[in-house]
């Protein structure tokens, strides 16, 4: 007994040690090499393209935190576009005020549905 399980095991363990062995198919795969350059993602950070990519977002973002800057300077110089601004703001908040006064009521309506049941 002791020696048709030390067969079986030995038997096992040879088939199953070419499972860590590269095959010649893989091993000619991996011997090609692809032409294109593959992008994973860790180092491309440091590449040329990703450096002049995050220049152009750099100024773009700054582009529009300057014109935000003139915006607010105009108004504050120009009274009648601070009044116009504060206008906006009046309606702004109205509609925020409306929609949760809406929302308000669509809880409650769910809530006392609930307790009527």
């Amino acid at each position: 007994m002791f020696a048709i399980t030390r067969f079986y095991l030995v038997t096992a363990l040879v088939a199953n040690a070419s499972a860590f062995a590269p095959s010649q198919q893989l091993f000619a795969v991996s011997q090609r090499q692809s032409s294109s350059q593959l992008e994973m993602g860790l180092f491309d950070f440091f590449s040329e393209d990703a450096k002049a990519e995050r220049k152009v977002a750099e100024e773009k973002r700054k582009d529009e935190e300057e014109e935000a800057f003139q915006k607010m300077m105009q108004r504050r110089t120009n009274p009648e576009v601070m009044e116009e601004y504060e206008a906006n703001v009046v309606v702004r908040r109205e509609n925020y005020k409306r929609m949760k006064n809406k929302l308000e009521e669509q809880q409650e309506e769910v809530y006392i549905d609930e307790e009527k049941k």
